[in-house]
């Protein structure tokens, strides 16, 4: 017993040394770039690649534990629009997400202000995504790469940092900084579009409740209005889990089950038809409804 609690103890501070920015260990290794946190002008011009055309579109997705599972059921979903199944399929994913606090969105890229102008951002890329994301983005010359992301900024684990409702606008610019940071590095290295939604629903029962995420929201609908070229903002994670939370998440009240992650990759499958102005077809509600009433989903193949 004690050496479990001695573990959990480490554990925990180790998690809260991540969460505040700090690294002593030297596990982040990052590099700057400088990043300006103008707003993005209403009038720029919407990004006109299409992702349903028959050509070949790579996805890079990043995150947490929670986002372990739902690339999975969107791959599915692609195989089955396109009528073409495993590396016939035009649409691959490649899912770059690793079990751990610190793969929070500062595990990869992290945004703060500049030491020499406080007035802008600078985006720091940490090692991994340096060999994942952007690596898969430069080792593809050529064919667009597609970032998408279910993750957070990190500031709800900083008690004074993290946002406490709709109306606190000073969190909500800070997180909104760091995310417009965070969006521009991603494009600045050259993806074709990068499609975030905001975490799922967090479970309502946290003591202390820095730990909340639920906030986070307020944030990403905030920068979404900055019509920031190739940033999608995926709608719909949250409140979908939210309202089915009861089996929508599993016992820890965090991380998605079978149905959480099928909502998950639906949300994203539908912002990404939404974006190249298609219908959504009928059988991804259908999916979503065999998983809710826990009915055996079989992945489609042509």
């Amino acid at each position: 017993m004690k050496t479990l609690f001695a573990s959990i103890v480490v554990a925990s501070l180790a998690l809260v040394s991540v969460c505040c920015g700090n690294d002593p260990a030297g596990l982040k290794k990052k590099e700057p770039v400088p990043a300006a946190t103008t707003a993005i002008p209403a009038s720029a011009p919407a990004n006109v690649l299409k992702i349903f055309n028959g050509e070949k579109r790579l996805f890079a997705s990043y995150g947490p534990s929670t986002s372990l599972g739902y690339p999975a059921r969107l791959q599915r979903k692609f195989y089955r629009y396109t009528g073409k199944n495993g590396a016939d399929c035009p649409l691959q994913i490649s899912n770059f997400s690793i079990s751990g606090a610190q793969w929070r969105m500062p595990g990869w890229i992290d945004c703060k202000p500049s030491k020499d102008d406080p007035g802008k951002w600078e985006a720091f890329r940490s090692k991994q995504y340096l060999k994942t994301v952007r690596k898969l983005i430069q080792d593809n010359a050529g064919t667009p790469v597609i970032v998408m992301a279910m993750n957070n900024t990190g500031y709800a684990c900083i008690p004074n940092c993290r946002i406490l409702g709709a109306d606190d606008a000073e969190h909500i610019n800070m997180a909104r900084n760091f995310l417009r940071t965070h969006i521009q590095a991603i494009m600045a290295d050259g993806a074709a579009l990068y499609f975030l939604s905001p975490k799922k629903y967090w479970r309502d029962l946290d003591n202390p409740n820095e730990w909340n995420r639920n906030e986070e929201r307020y944030a990403v609908a905030k920068i979404a209005t900055e019509n920031i070229p190739g940033f999608v903002y995926v709608k719909g994670v949250w409140e979908d889990t939210a309202k089915y939370k009861e089996i929508a998440l599993v016992a820890d009240g965090h991380h998605p089950t079978p149905f959480g992650d099928e909502i998950i990759a639906s949300k994203f499958f539908r912002a990404m038809l939404e974006h190249d102005g298609l219908p959504v077809p009928a059988w991804d509600e259908e999916e979503v409804d065999a998983v809710r009433k826990d009915l055996k989903c079989v992945p489609w193949k042509p």
